[in-house]
């Protein structure tokens, strides 16, 4: 959600040109963040991690 707000306040809102794919832990997702995870994932930003997850207690990385 953060990183969604700050996107929005340097770039703009984020352009979706995909469809999201519902992550396999989709209900480990916090309600109050769902709407930016799935915005960031649209826009490319955010992907996951493997097996179609997304860990939202992990950590994040930068690549």
């Amino acid at each position: 959600m953060i990183l969604h707000r700050l996107y929005n306040v340097l770039y703009g809102t984020v352009s979706s040109g995909n469809s999201a794919k519902i992550y396999a832990d989709n209900g480990s997702i916090g309600l109050w963040a769902k709407n930016s995870v799935y915005v960031m994932q649209q826009g490319g930003i955010l992907q996951g991690r493997s097996g179609s997850k997304f860990c939202p207690k992990d950590g994040c990385t930068i690549e």
